[in-house]
């Protein structure tokens, strides 16, 4: 009797702790894969130039670059015998069909870089070339990417904030960077092939 009951309860607890050992262990998973996207965006900007002034607006017109757009466009080498190439990165958000970042509308983040040939050679890019970094199961609500310090003595600080859900719990990431090449602070991403 007593014995029974005691075992169905150890058994019970260790079933539902078991739960919630996969729950934590998913949503690490998930954490991790967007850790991974910020270091991808980060290995980027450490090669990268031309980009966007602190005063210009997004392409929304309105917001100031300082303050935060919800893409970014910028030109890197990784190295001297590659061309020079454009990067975006935006969040495809769900919410907002019209936020100028082509995809899937799945609340993830996305990247196109520009090829030296092919359908992702010629500006502007074409939805096919913006390719998924992200995973449907988190629900980014905000990534948001600021330029400061842009000038004639100064390297830019691009940093990266992403804001979102997991499994119904929040998130917030970060990260700030400095290119290692010597910056222009009049140069622009590529606009042309």
């Amino acid at each position: 009797g007593i014995f029974s009951v005691t075992m169905v309860g150890i058994v019970g607890g260790l079933l539902e702790l078991n739960k919630v050992q996969k729950i934590s262990s998913e949503r690490e998973a998930v954490l991790n894969e967007i850790r991974f996207v910020l270091d991808v965006f980060g290995q980027e900007v450490l090669s990268g130039s031309a980009f966007p002034n602190p005063d210009d607006t997004c392409k929304d017109g309105v917001t100031l670059v300082k303050k935060g757009c919800p893409q970014i466009a910028f030109a890197t080498k990784i190295r001297p015998d590659v061309n020079l190439r454009r990067i975006e990165y935006c969040l495809d958000s769900a919410a907002d069909p019209a936020d100028g970042c082509p995809g899937p509308g799945a609340d993830i983040i996305v990247r196109a870089e520009q090829h030296t040939f092919g359908d992702c050679h010629n500006l502007p890019f074409q939805p096919k070339c913006f390719q998924p970094l992200t995973s449907a199961k988190a629900q980014i609500t905000s990534l948001r990417f600021f330029v400061d310090h842009k000038g004639d003595d100064l390297k830019p600080i691009i940093t990266v904030a992403a804001d979102g859900v997991i499994g119904g719990e929040a998130f917030k990431l970060s990260s700030s960077l400095s290119p290692r090449l010597q910056q222009d602070p009049l140069a622009l991403p590529p606009n042309e092939t």
